[in-house]
C-alpha cells in the first residue's frame, strides 16, 4: 500500500480529516526537516494551500546552517503558496539570562511564537 493512501485512511479513521475541515486553517510547525516538510507537503496536497500555514524558529543556535533552514522554509512555502510565520530568536541568550537549558528555553520559546501565530 503506498503511504500516501495509508496516510489518508489513517486520517480518516481518528477523525482528523473531519477536524480539519472544520477549522479555520491548520498551522504546521516547520523546521525544514523531513518530517516537517512531508508533513506541510501532505496537507497543502490533501487540503488546499489556502487552509496551511506554516511558523518556523530560527533559534540562532546553529549560525550559517540555520539560517539556511529559515530560508529553505520560506522557499518552500513560497512554492506551495502557503502563508509563512518565522522569527528569530536567540536562545543561548535567553537561556542563560533565565537559568534554562538550551532545550527547555528554545521549547518554551518555540511554543510561545507558535501560539502568536494561531492567534
Amino acid at each position: 500500500m503506498d503511504i500516501l493512501k495509508k496516510t489518508d485512511e489513517f486520517v480518516l479513521d481518528c477523525g482528523i480529516d473531519e477536524f480539519i475541515k472544520n477549522s479555520r486553517g491548520i498551522l504546521v510547525a516547520y523546521s525544514g526537516g523531513a518530517d516537517s516538510s512531508l508533513l506541510l507537503h501532505y496537507l497543502v496536497k490533501r487540503y488546499g494551500c489556502e487552509k496551511i500555514s506554516a511558523c518556523h524558529v530560527n533559534h540562532m543556535i546553529r549560525g550559517l546552517e540555520a539560517d539556511s533552514d529559515e530560508d529553505f522554509c520560506r522557499e518552500t512555502c513560497k512554492l506551495l503558496e502557503v502563508q509563512f510565520f518565522s522569527k528569530k530568536i536567540n536562545i543561548p541568550e535567553i537561556a542563560k539570562n533565565d537559568g534554562l537549558g538550551v532545550e527547555e528555553a528554545a521549547r518554551r520559546e518555540r511554543y510561545k511564537y507558535f501560539s502568536e501565530c494561531a492567534d
